[in-house]
């Protein structure tokens, strides 16, 4: 199984994001948009993992869920990967940072006592993916897209759950299944 832990938005927010994209893609260079269901915050990548971890990854990610409580979020300011150059990957910021970070951090830890050996190394860096570029994108087009979503209003959201996702890649792209939800503190 393939597997990533995250935090998916709920379907009113996905749609907002979707709809402020599709408004800006015809003025820009080609880009592999992902699909309005995949949208999502990864907490942790953790790639091809055996269906016999499955049962101690469900039991050290529901508390660590469960050990923070719910909060709001918001999608909101436009960036690009790798930061500063041609961008290979678009995404939207996602805030606050804090509250976001110290759920990332509990899930990270959880998630050692699992799989030590997938222990992430890069830096935290809430976000959702919108797209991935295909060919190196001209300076005033990274601008076009910056500005045509810096002059939106950020979509907020609660956080009340986190979700083990399996991704499955085929044909027509990834498709995305929850095969736990976990809800945070309060809403435990």
């Amino acid at each position: 199984m393939r597997l990533f832990v995250a935090i998916v938005p709920p379907a009113e927010v996905r749609q907002e994001v979707t709809r402020r994209r599709r408004a800006l893609e015809a003025a820009l260079p080609a880009c592999r948009w992902v699909p309005e269901a995949n949208l999502h915050l990864t907490l942790a990548f953790l790639g091809a993992t055996g269906s016999e971890h499955l049962a101690a990854l469900d039991r050290e990610l529901g508390p660590a869920f469960a050990g923070h409580d719910p909060f709001a979020a918001r999608a909101g300011e436009p960036g690009c990967f790798p930061p500063g150059g041609a961008p290979r990957v678009l995404w939207l910021a996602l805030g606050p940072g804090e509250a976001l970070a110290a759920l990332q951090t509990r899930v990270a830890a959880a998630l050692r006592r699992v799989l030590p050996e997938r222990e992430e190394r890069r830096r935290f860096h809430p976000h959702l993916t919108l797209g991935r570029c295909k060919a190196k994108w001209p300076t005033e087009a990274v601008e076009r897209w910056r500005q045509g979503f810096d002059a939106l209003e950020p979509a907020e959201f609660r956080v009340a759950e986190g979700a083990l996702v399996e991704s499955r890649l085929g044909p027509g792209g990834a498709r995305y299944t929850a095969v736990a939800r976990y809800p945070l503190g309060a809403a435990a």
